[in-house]
């Protein structure tokens, strides 16, 4: 939104700010205010900016709703790399991929925010869910993916299509 921002590096809930003028971005333009937090002397800033390619490419949010049998997000494909963050609580980023977890349940998160490796079936990650061919069902019952809360993702597909030229994704 025009007053958020997160940090890849960070556990924290998103923060708000006038960090972007209080302007939403556009296709074409970000906005960045004119103050120490995002526009400071001297200081270096990295920004990733992601754009939706239909059947390549997905980033929106979803709400837990704090139960095993949780929410099903529909995609038009299956993820191959899907990372998620809670917006409103203070939670690692969870990075799951199908190269790691080839069969459900998927509970073998990476945690960008940390130097730790893999959760590798560790109960207290809570972030258990399956891939499915169109999309992800959340099936932990934790803050890490679905708590009564708000959460956003990014999700790359398996096998892009409707993208144009994008090249396949491969596992290596």
């Amino acid at each position: 939104g025009a007053t958020k921002r997160a940090g890849l590096n960070l556990a924290q809930a998103f923060d708000v700010q006038p960090y972007w003028q209080s302007t939403e971005p556009t296709d074409a333009k970000i906005f960045l205010n004119n103050d120490a937090w995002v526009n400071g002397a001297a200081v270096t800033y990295v920004m990733y900016v992601f754009a939706e390619v239909y059947g390549f490419s997905a980033f929106a949010s979803y709400v837990g709703n704090n139960a095993a049998d949780g929410p099903r997000i529909m995609l038009p494909f299956r993820p191959a790399w899907l990372l998620v963050k809670c917006a409103t609580y203070g939670t690692n980023w969870q990075l799951i991929d199908d190269v790691r977890d080839p069969y459900n349940v998927a509970d073998s998160p990476l945690f960008p925010n940390t130097s730790g490796v893999e959760a590798a079936g560790t109960p207290s990650s809570n972030a258990y869910l399956d891939l499915l061919a169109n999309g992800f069902k959340l099936r932990g019952n934790g803050a890490d993916v679905n708590a009564a809360q708000t959460y956003i993702y990014a999700a790359f597909a398996r096998h892009p299509f409707g993208g144009g030229s994008v090249p396949p994704v491969t596992a290596r």
